[in-house]
């Protein structure tokens, strides 16, 4: 009898002595931030995680430097305004997205993106089929568009678009959801896009 009341204490020195250091770290959380953040560590974690989903929805910096670079795009392109080349880098994005989305890069020839682009995303679709994925783009918003750089050379000039968004996102892997945006959260990005 006295031998299985030893072996008893001894088994249940290491469970108290684990609820012992829990409860001091616990405590200590506490101290620490009532001291420094003056609120509980659930309020704390809810204030984390209203600032989590705020900043998904938050716009990306996005570099802008349309008003320097306009008046050499309006000189050496005066027939296209700023409006139509945003709406055309614009619709580029969000087709390869959706081409991504759909697995079918259809959809980029409709809006005369280049071969390059219909290349690169072809790559990005062969590369998450030979892993068994998916991705879902849903509720795409574009928050901000700017040029972030030109460059005319010879026969070729360049406009480089930034664009700041959102979307809800979705990963599946062999028709398993692994990644999302929860409770239909959004995932903010900022986007480049080469108009030639």
């Amino acid at each position: 009898m006295f031998d299985f009341i030893f072996q008893l204490l001894i088994a249940l020195v290491p469970i108290i002595f684990i609820t012992v250091f829990i409860a001091i770290i616990v405590s200590k959380v506490k101290k620490v931030t009532r001291e420094y953040l003056g609120m509980t560590p659930s309020q704390t974690m809810k204030l984390i995680g209203q600032g989590i989903k705020e900043e998904a929805s938050t716009p990306k910096p996005i570099t802008s430097l349309s008003e320097v670079y306009m008046p050499k795009i309006r000189r050496d392109f005066p027939s296209m305004s700023y409006s139509n080349m945003e709406t055309l880098a614009s619709n580029a994005l969000i087709a390869s997205l959706n081409a991504i989305e759909s697995k079918n890069t259809q959809g980029l020839l409709k809006v005369s993106c280049s071969n390059s682009l219909v290349n690169k995303v072809q790559n990005i679709i062969n590369g998450l089929g030979s892993q068994g994925e998916e991705e879902k783009y849903d509720n795409i918003k574009i928050h901000k568009c700017g040029i972030s750089s030109y460059q005319k050379r010879n026969d070729e000039a360049i406009v480089i678009f930034e664009f700041s968004l959102q979307y809800e996102y979705k990963k599946y892997k062999l028709g398993k959801l692994v990644s999302s945006t929860r409770n239909n959260g959004l995932i903010g990005a900022a986007y480049k896009v080469k108009l030639s």
